[in-house]
């Protein structure tokens, strides 16, 4: 039988829709107050109007994360509603300027968390006017993707906030090594920082940094393409207490660090070197015997990975968390043994792309790892409906489940929401058997309660799987139809009708999509953010009138290779929406 929302789903929709019932929010117990607050900002349905209703007095924490509609207007509610015991902000990735940060310091001096991760519109002037008011208590600092901050604004900080503990400047690109140096000697307490993609810090004031960051726990330096084995090696020589180290994409190193990494980070619990294709079994094997409370490794691409390091990590390390995706020589012997040694700790698992794993070691998973969480398989022709089965019924726990490319039917679908009930993210891509099977067990099938992401990404899918399976995923955030040419209006009708509170949708390639699956859209999706029309021939510049007048929360489209939309229409939109990032 069809249940497609929750009775808690269908109250808290009511409650937030009904004027006459929002008021009367006001006199509920904090508690609740707390519950339909978190569950109006999942659906990313909170906004300035109804933000006052949640509020009390001695609220601590505040979490606003990608609520689009949540402008200076509403933290000027913020500041009237609660009062200096609020201690934690998340506003990422909302649309919020230097005037809200000037409304936290009127109105809060206790701030010890500030999350402003993704507000690309907050200044050097906003951040310096926080840390002078509230310096002194601020603990973590989340300035993540703040492209527009500047040495200044990490000087002050250094000067300003002598607890910080944690500090992330993921892509602050204007940060360079000057400020980076200044705040390691200055900010003595601090245990955490991010400079992921920081490009304009050098290695010099990277080596100079390590020797003012000797108590750090967690760094993370990704995708920062100008440090060497040289510069790492200085590094680590200081950082000894390092428990997790992200250098992913840091496509310079070699085993010469690795190894030196081995003989100085004892404390090591999770590294990530993604993409160092010149790291081998050698410089693996010194690093996994000499760290034995390692827990998590992601080594994704890093194809020079064998069984031997892989047999090798299952003798030393009990490991909860494992990524070897792409490491094309990794085979069935591995991943037995993972499952043998590892059973129950293992909590997530990545092998897609290791194509030499068959059926044989995904069904020693299914009876040795009950609590895997996250599993992504690899595109083998071994692995079927038995198979796939077999997991759903012996995996209760999966989270996330990545099905690509595997000869499997409706069937295994059909059942995964009673196997799998708090599944979230499911990947069905290139699953081309789909399209065939019986219909008949859809009427029974049980409904994906938490699913929020579901790839559908190049298939030929029928319209009736599509109309099945949307009916089944009320609570669908994000849905990726890449490539999908068989799709059309009427698909996307049933989509959004089935799904409203779709946050994402890419629909590249999909031919026969036109400006009336747009407007469908607009007309049921009210709160979405992401609309990806690459290479949909079909829509024109009518569907840039509807994304104007009929989505409020839009923060970017991509339309390249369409056509019929022109310049002047994409003007009109900048024009109207000028913080929606247009990719054409």
């Amino acid at each position: 039988m069809l249940r497609p929302l929750s009775l808690v789903d269908l109250c808290c929709l009511t409650i937030t829709k009904n004027p006459k019932l929002i008021s009367g929010i006001r006199e509920l117990p904090y508690d609740l107050r707390d519950y339909l607050l978190e569950w109006l900002c999942s659906h990313h349905m909170l906004n300035d109007e109804n933000i006052s209703y949640f509020l009390y007095p001695t609220i601590g924490s505040l979490t606003l994360s990608d609520n689009l509609m949540i402008t200076d207007v509403g933290i000027e509610k913020v500041g009237l509603f609660a009062n200096n015991s609020l201690s934690s902000i998340d506003f990422s990735g909302c649309t919020l300027t230097d005037r809200s940060i000037s409304i936290l310091n009127n109105n809060f001096h206790s701030l010890q968390t500030v999350n402003l991760s993704r507000v690309e519109m907050i200044t050097d002037k906003g951040i310096i006017s926080l840390v002078k008011s509230s310096g002194a208590t601020l603990v973590n600092l989340i300035f993540s993707g703040c492209t527009l901050i500047t040495d200044t604004c990490v000087n002050c900080i250094a000067e300003n906030c002598p607890s910080l503990r944690s500090l992330d400047l993921t892509r602050c690109h204007r940060v360079t090594g000057k400020s980076f140096l200044n705040i390691s000697k200055k900010c003595k307490k601090l245990l955490s920082v991010s400079i992921s993609r920081c490009l304009d810090i050098s290695p010099k004031s990277l080596e100079k940094a390590s020797e003012y960051l000797k108590k750090l726990n967690v760094f993370v330096v990704s995708k920062c393409q100008q440090f060497s084995d040289n510069n790492f090696c200085t590094m680590i020589q200081n950082m000894k207490k390092l428990k997790r180290l992200d250098i992913s994409g840091c496509v310079m190193i070699t085993n010469q660090f690795i190894t030196q990494l081995s003989e100085n980070s004892k404390h090591l619990e999770m590294i990530s070197i993604s993409g160092c294709k010149n790291i081998t079994n050698e410089g693996m094997i010194d690093l996994v015997r000499s760290s034995k409370k390692l827990k998590t490794l992601f080594l994704d691409h890093c194809d020079q990975l064998t069984d031997a390091f892989a047999i090798e990590l299952t003798k030393n390390c009990i490991i909860e968390g494992l990524d070897i995706s792409y490491c094309s020589e990794i085979t069935d012997n591995s991943i037995i043994k993972f499952a043998e040694n590892w059973g129950k700790n293992l909590r997530s698992l990545n092998i897609s792309g290791c194509n030499k794993v068959t059926n044989i070691s995904i069904e020693t998973l299914a009876t040795h790892c009950k609590s895997l969480e996250v599993l992504d398989l690899p595109q083998s022709p071994t692995i079927t409906d038995p198979t796939v089965t077999l997991l759903e019924s012996s995996l209760r726990n999966l989270v996330r489940l990545q099905l690509r490319g595997l000869d499997i039917t409706q069937e295994v679908v059909q059942i995964l929401p009673e196997s799998c009930p708090f599944l979230r993210i499911l990947i069905l891509s290139w699953c081309s058997l789909l399209r065939e099977g019986s219909n008949e067990g859809w009427e029974d099938a049980p409904t994906f309660r938490h699913l929020k992401t579901l790839d559908l990404s190049w298939s030929e899918y029928t319209k009736d799987f599509m109309k099945k399976i949307s009916a089944r995923t009320p609570n669908l955030q994000i849905l990726k139809l890449f490539g999908c040419r068989e799709i059309d209006d009427k698909a996307i009708q049933i989509f959004s009708g089935n799904c409203p509170f779709l946050l994402t949708v890419q629909l590249y390639g999909c031919k026969y999509i036109s400006d009336n699956s747009i407007s469908h859209l607009a007309r049921n999706c009210k709160n979405l953010e992401f609309l990806d029309i690459n290479e949909c021939f079909r829509v024109n510049d009518v569907s840039i009138d509807v994304l104007i007048d009929g989505f409020k929360s839009l923060q970017s489209l991509h339309c390249r290779r369409c056509p019929n939309i022109t310049k002047n229409a994409l003007k009109k939109l900048k024009k109207a929406k000028p913080f929606v990032e247009i990719l054409n």
